[in-house]
């Protein structure tokens, strides 16, 4: 039987209704993801990763999938289980996840993963650089706003800029895009 976590916690609402993958690998360990569309319309996403005790080894919860139906988050999810598998030690890294791509909600073709964009320090250095994007944005952000006169298009590109920090930030442990 599985032991849940807290972020399974986090993500159980009785009301409502989702959709579950279980996966068994070859040395017993278990992937569990379940995705659902929140009452305001917003796809959601649990990752369960278990050993074959049922002890969580790693429990991830996703309040906001943007530009993704369940199915694409499902699939999303069932490779970052693995990876969360494999990342661990559990057994042996399976085949690598072919190219393809997926179309989202808002029309934009999203390249899905390649093997490379598994791999833990790849995972590691596209966090720390959205991270770094990011807080460069809003230094530059604060540094505007200090000044008491600002060019509109000055203002403009450093409010497109850091909106661009924020999803890329936002996106990071996601490893759905670039």
């Amino acid at each position: 039987m599985t032991k849940r976590g807290e972020k399974y916690w986090l993500w159980s609402d009785c009301l409502l209704q989702s959709t579950t993958r279980k996966t068994v690998t070859d040395g017993g360990a278990q992937i569990e993801v379940s995705a659902r569309t929140s009452r305001r319309a917003v796809t959601q996403l649990f990752v369960g990763a278990y050993q074959a005790n049922g002890l969580a080894l790693a429990e991830e919860y996703y309040a906001d999938c943007p530009d993704e139906s369940v199915e694409q988050a499902l699939d999303w999810g069932e490779r970052r289980g693995q990876f969360l598998i494999e990342s661990r030690g559990m057994h042996p890294a399976a085949r690598a996840w072919p190219k393809r791509t997926s179309r989202g909600r808002t029309g934009l073709v999203l390249p899905a993963i390649d093997a490379r964009d598994w791999s833990r320090t790849a995972f590691l250095a596209r966090i720390n650089a959205a991270q770094a994007r990011y807080k460069a944005a809003c230094r530059k952000m604060v540094e505007v706003m200090k000044r008491s006169n600002v060019p509109k298009e000055e203002w403009e590109a450093c409010r497109v800029e850091l909106n661009a920090a924020i999803d890329e930030r936002a996106s990071a442990l996601r490893i759905n895009t670039h």
